[in-house]
């Protein structure tokens, strides 16, 4: 699974499967989103808030432009990703 380590860093590729994951930090079930990439054949984890804003429209052959957007701490102490995807 990809690692967002840096703020800006981007991962661009055509999406290839969108399957269920549930091995995260909140014990709820996400997407892992699986990408050909120009580096080769990706898979990442965006969360349970981006997976509900992209819904509908990243779906298997979609190309897409996801940016780490940073962390948003939340009030109990927990941290969340945040991400801008972009599809084309």
């Amino acid at each position: 699974i990809h690692s967002w380590d840096e703020e800006g860093q981007q991962l661009i590729g055509k999406v290839v499967e969108i399957m269920p994951f549930t091995h995260g930090k909140f014990d709820t079930e996400v997407q892992q989103y699986i990408l050909d990439t120009d580096e080769g054949r990706v898979s990442t984890v965006l969360g349970a808030a981006t997976d509900k804003q992209i819904a509908g429209k990243v779906k298997p052959g979609t190309m897409v432009a996801i940016v780490f957007r940073g962390q948003k701490q939340l009030a109990d102490s927990r941290s969340v990703n945040r991400f801008e995807v972009s599809t084309f």
